[in-house]
């Protein structure tokens, strides 16, 4: 179960960067879709084992703010 959370987490971070020098409109396709989350700062300590047990299978993560922040649960 750890390494799956891992690789979410991952997935998300490489999104996540890819998305910092551009910005894509991606459209939905109908098959799979999967349960996911959006998470930042304002969420405190997550429990990533207990999220994934819940269902979700992706995980949007904020982890800075323009230049001068850096989320310290990050």
């Amino acid at each position: 179960m750890y390494n799956k959370v891992k690789n979410v987490i991952l997935i998300a971070l490489i999104v996540m960067s890819a998305c910092i020098t551009s910005t894509y409109a991606i459209t939905p396709i109908s098959e799979p879709r999967y349960q996911g989350i959006d998470v930042s700062n304002w969420q405190g300590y997550i429990d990533y084992r207990q999220v994934a047990n819940s269902g979700v299978k992706v995980v949007y993560i904020k982890a800075s703010q323009v230049t001068n922040f850096e989320d310290p649960y990050f």
